[in-house]
């Protein structure tokens, strides 16, 4: 009996610990300066022309063609994420035939711990417009500095956080109505 307690008590101090120092406890919030972050190759050559970048390796924020890049953190396991999906794909839609917009913003997805195959398959399941990319080893998930998923951040050119949205959201215009009061 005594072994059982002295186990569990263990275990709970262990989750404890891990918690503590774990980054998924911090939280990116408007105004966070993440700098010009780099993104892990694209997997489809056409995303490479949307983005405005040159070829299909590794790129960096500041190669991207547009002055503000949507960045949709999320998880092939994530069921929040799997909900919010159709709701990005009416953003990036009304964002597309947005005078405003259309030329000064850009979007990709960010699979965290994710391999190609699976962001490849979620990209095609959930018909997703835009670049979806794997960050197996999770180094942009971190730089992002997200406390889960989903998370969506609307960065400047210079690697500015100017719109944080933790969680799912229910509405694309409401987030394209931020977007608009964001994007200069």
């Amino acid at each position: 009996m005594v072994k059982k307690w002295a186990l569990s008590v263990f275990m709970v101090m262990a989750v404890v610990g891990s918690l503590a120092l774990s980054p998924a406890w911090a939280e990116v919030k408007e105004g966070a300066q993440l700098g010009n972050l780099q993104f892990p190759k694209l997997l489809e050559a056409n995303d490479a022309k949307y983005l405005g970048v040159s070829g299909t390796g590794p790129f960096s924020l500041s190669q991207v063609g547009a002055p503000y890049v949507v960045v949709e953190a999320f998880a092939t396991s994530c069921p929040h994420c799997f909900h919010q999906a159709p709701t990005m794909n009416n953003v990036y839609n009304m964002v597309s035939q947005d005078a405003k917009l259309k030329d000064k913003v850009r979007f990709i997805a960010v699979g965290g711990g994710d391999n190609d195959t699976a962001v490849t398959m979620w990209r095609k399941q959930l018909k997703i417009p835009f670049p979806v990319l794997a960050d197996t080893d999770r180094k942009l998930s971190e730089k992002l500095d997200i406390p889960g998923t989903p998370t969506t951040i609307v960065l400047d050119k210079g690697g500015k956080a100017v719109f944080v949205e933790i969680g799912a959201f229910e509405s694309a215009d409401e987030f394209v109505k931020q977007l608009k009061s964001k994007v200069k």
